[in-house]
């Protein structure tokens, strides 16, 4: 969920995903200062990506009917804000590299069928419905998709499966023939306490978030996940136009709280909390952000011309970020299109994964076989490695939200100079609340409270 959105995620989307495939290693957390030692996750660094893709070296041949993937998003330039406008634009970048380098589908190009929603819920009708009729979409996926998913979910409700990174909208997860890679919705953000309680050892937290759709769905399970832990908490929200957080920050209570939290992805919010944030004299090694504050647009904009060192969330394996060998392979994917400079970007990494990762399941299965239920029986029976992906994928694992594959993130604390440390262990939500999910029956969602 994150959204410029959130790691879901980080996002992530907002998370989170991860959102996603790496092991750690040795890890040393002292007093604010972290260092992490990463060991060569099970299978190996995923860093030739025609092998991922299951393709073979070479273009697709454009003259060849494609393989289509349905696809909706909330993009910019409607009435919706987006919680990841670069989610389609990544998604293309990941499409024209395999139809490039990797063969496409048994030599067919791959295409996204596009259905953006714009303005309303009403709109993902339209959407559904177009992707159902047309008999060359065999699976869709989403973006950054909040407003017009629940609508896509009902219509469709299984007839072809989605596949999606991040998920922001509460009936993906319980739609049949739903699979989230990515740590969706809540989990986006269901590790965040679980981090404070063992690695800050906080007892206190201040939240603070926008009054809009997704981040304040992401603020509730933030509460949620610090009641599990045995975290007091205290959320306040603020208007999406504010220029100034100092009253936000303060009436949480950020000074004293054992970790703050900021629940917003806005690169103007991002800003505005910093500036808040130096001016109150909080410690930034107790801060935790969604990591689309770190966009190199604003960099020279925050104080001191560089991010503020706080800890994000990914429910990815950030590989970009802290630059092992599947990051670097990634940098030079991206550099071969021109887009390096998003190279960090959650909804990019992410939606290179997801892409990739149907692309997988297209070409095992071969062109000419391409339905609707041998992708899902791809979906269901995938086990990972998931490029970008975390520790753990299981789809299933809780009865109550079936369509979640993966439940936890991982934590990175910006050191400054465009480093990063990975600077935890793949941290899934408090043991409490899994328990409580696990419980919870089939098809009931999340829990509200």
């Amino acid at each position: 969920m994150r959204v410029k959105r959130s790691r879901l995620l980080r996002p992530r989307i907002a998370v989170a995903a991860a959102v996603l495939a790496g092991s750690l290693g040795a890890l040393v957390a002292v007093g604010g200062s972290t260092a992490t030692a990463t060991a060569t996750p099970p299978g190996g660094w995923i860093t030739n990506f025609v092998q991922y893709a299951h393709g073979k070296p070479g273009a697709a041949n454009p003259k060849l009917k494609p393989a289509v993937i349905g696809w909706s998003s909330n993009n910019s330039g409607g009435t919706v804000v987006s919680v990841g406008p670069e989610a389609s634009a990544a998604a293309e970048l990941a499409v024209k590299w395999i139809n490039k380098y990797a063969d496409g589908i048994d030599g067919h190009p791959l295409e996204l069928d596009q259905c953006i929603v714009k303005n309303a819920e009403e709109e993902g009708l339209g959407c559904a419905q177009g992707f159902l009729n047309n008999k060359n979409v065999d699976v869709i996926s989403f973006g950054a998709l909040s407003v017009g998913a629940q609508t896509i979910d009902h219509t469709v409700n299984g007839k072809k499966p989605i596949i999606q990174g991040f998920s922001l909208n509460n009936s993906d997860v319980i739609t049949p023939n739903e699979y989230i890679l990515f740590a969706p919705g809540p989990f986006a953000v269901y590790g965040i306490a679980q981090y404070a309680k063992q690695y800050l050892k906080a007892k206190t937290a201040a939240i603070i978030y926008p009054a809009e759709a997704g981040l304040i769905e992401n603020a509730q399970g933030l509460k949620l996940t610090d009641t599990a832990a045995g975290i007091t908490s205290k959320l306040v929200s603020f208007s999406p136009d504010t220029t100034d957080l100092t009253g936000a920050l303060t009436a949480a209570g950020a000074q004293t709280a054992g970790y703050v939290m900021l629940d917003i992805t806005d690169s103007a919010q991002c800003l505005a909390a910093a500036k808040a944030a130096t001016t109150l004299g909080i410690n930034p090694n107790k801060v935790i952000e969604f990591d689309q504050c770190d966009q190199p647009t604003i960099k020279s904009q925050y104080p001191g011309g560089d991010y503020p060192h706080w800890t994000a969330q990914l429910s990815q394996s950030g590989d970009p970020l802290i630059k092992d060998p599947t990051g670097t392979a990634m940098l030079k994917a991206f550099t071969q299109f021109g887009q390096q400079a998003n190279i960090n970007d959650d909804w990019y990494s992410g939606m290179w994964g997801q892409i990739f990762t149907i692309a997988q399941f297209m070409n095992e299965i071969g062109y000419n076989k391409l339905s609707p239920a041998a992708i899902t029986a791809k979906a269901k029976a995938f086990k990972g490695p998931l490029l970008e992906g975390g520790a753990l994928l299981h789809c299933g694992k809780y009865r109550s939200v079936p369509a979640a594959c993966s439940d936890g993130n991982y934590f990175f604390k910006y050191e400054g100079n465009g480093a990063w440390n990975r600077v935890s262990g793949w941290t899934e939500p408090p043991p409490a609340l899994q328990k409580e999910l696990e419980q919870r029956p089939f098809n009931s969602g999340f829990p509200a409270s």
